[in-house]
């Protein structure tokens, strides 16, 4: 009779720029973000294996000419997304959203993936001279 129930109170997304520690988890969303794709599609695997992944993530977050950010939600990494200014217009990806369907994590994916597109301004060094055009992400 006297039942309760109890609302967890659901945190913004927060972003800060990605660390080494960030690398594994980055690597997991990626691979598996992209991999639900390619398999859905029937294409060949963008990332063969986990390893893979790991191994960009790793060389992206130890590069001078990469800058990256990574979104949290509930102090768990939900997204990341890259900015390589190694040739005179940037490079911007990947994007990445944890494709992970749990109440949790699915309800905020929809706005992480337009605020990662949208997210990565010109890192401060200002190596490179331009971004490439980016049009937005074309739904279902």
């Amino acid at each position: 009779m006297g039942e309760t129930t109890s609302t967890a109170v659901e945190e913004a997304v927060t972003v800060r720029e990605v660390t080494p520690e960030d690398a594994k988890e980055c690597a997991r969303i990626c691979f598996e973000a992209f991999g639900g794709i390619d398999d859905h599609h029937r294409f060949p695997r963008s990332f063969p294996a986990l390893e893979f992944a790991e191994g960009l993530m790793q060389a992206f977050i130890g590069s001078p000419f990469t800058w990256g950010v990574v979104a949290e939600r509930n102090g768990r990494i939900v997204g990341s997304n890259f900015l390589l200014e190694a040739d005179p217009i940037a490079g911007v990806g990947p994007i990445s959203v944890d494709p992970d369907p749990s109440p949790s994590i699915a309800c905020c994916n929809s706005g992480l993936r337009g605020a990662m597109t949208n997210l990565l301004p010109p890192h401060p060094t200002g190596i490179a001279g331009g971004m490439p055009l980016v049009l937005p992400p074309v739904s279902g």
